[in-house]
């Protein structure tokens, strides 16, 4: 019975130290990546801000059969593994667009691509940021710590079947 106390009280510790590193931790995971396009600004962000187009090159949209547009096409719903998702355009310039993805379950992620054209080898970089809210649970704190690597890939494809997409256009 003595072991089985101390063995509480050492899982209660842990359990308290635990959270207390995580409550140090940021409240918020930012992965991004950027692609070379050889297109002008106001082409990629043709595509960017027109929802219409993101079924072609945006990863979570493939293979989805019913999708619904906002009038407008400010907003798209749709469903994949039997959750709803909903894609917002939130913000647009010529040069910045800003899109919130909101999953059944899931906290919101906070989508930016913005631009910066390099002269010398006459292509525009375009980088997406893709910003997550965590909550203060200490398991979500610290599987963020490996966000980068389990998001990143995913972020690239879609970058890579944006820029097939607008440089075939």
């Amino acid at each position: 019975m003595r072991y089985l106390k101390l063995i509480l009280i050492a899982v209660i510790i842990l359990g308290g130290l635990f959270t207390l590193i995580s409550l140090l931790m940021p409240s918020r995971v930012m992965v991004a990546r950027t692609v070379l396009i050889d297109a002008t600004p106001a082409r990629v962000f043709s595509s960017i801000n027109n929802l219409n187009t993101w079924p072609s090159w945006f990863t979570p949209l493939k293979g989805s059969a019913e999708k619904t547009f906002s009038p407008g096409s400010r907003s798209m719903k749709w469903k994949s593994q039997g959750k709803e998702n909903q894609l917002i355009l939130k913000d647009t310039t010529a040069f910045f667009s800003h899109l919130v993805l909101l999953r059944e379950g899931h906290n919101p992620l906070d989508i930016y691509f913005s631009t910066d054209t390099i002269e010398v080898v006459r292509s525009l970089q375009l980088e997406m940021r893709v910003i997550r809210k965590l909550k203060w649970y200490p398991w979500e704190k610290f599987a963020a710590i490996v966000e980068d690597n389990m998001a990143g890939h995913a972020y690239e494809e879609t970058l890579k079947d944006l820029k097939s997409y607008i440089e075939k256009r």
